[in-house]
């Protein structure tokens, strides 16, 4: 644990699995923690819209034609918020979070990171929202950031 109050989870979803699972765990150790959903733009989750070929960030999204999560479905209730990113907001990130900490992070990780910024921005300096990192992105993610800033500058 972080060794101060958990107030926010925040994740993405592929199945549902890590956002669920890790919800259940943090609530034996405090029981007011919000729940948030960080999803695809793109297609986001218990979307109506015919699932689609845009590029999403890796590893979440929803199903299309309001199909859900079976793992989320089940206590959606409690989603405090789902937040919705685009691929193109998640490169940005991850390009920024690289040039800040020489890190890579993934559209997933920089997905999360941004919901869990706007969280805290919102919610004030001692509220502390924990989120998680899956992975470093992949070679295709890396191409289209390299991509991306080019053509911005």
């Amino acid at each position: 644990m972080i060794g101060k109050p958990i107030h926010a989870w925040v994740a993405s979803a592929g199945t549902g699995g890590t956002l669920m699972g890790v919800y259940t765990a943090i609530k034996n150790y405090t029981k007011n923690v919000e729940l948030h959903l960080v999803m695809p733009a793109e297609l986001p989750y218990g979307s109506e819209q015919p699932p689609n070929d845009l590029k999403k960030y890796a590893g979440s999204g929803g199903f299309g034609l309001g199909r859900k999560q079976h793992f989320i479905e089940q206590e959606e209730n409690l989603i405090e918020k789902q937040w919705t990113y685009s691929y193109e907001d998640t490169l940005y990130e991850m390009a920024r979070f690289y040039k800040d900490t020489g890190i890579k992070i993934g559209t997933s990780a920089a997905a999360n990171l941004l919901a869990a910024k706007q969280i805290g921005k919102e919610k004030g300096a001692n509220f502390n929202v924990v989120t998680v990192f899956p992975d470093a992105g992949s070679i295709e993610e890396w191409s289209d950031v390299k991509n991306l800033v080019e053509n911005r500058e």
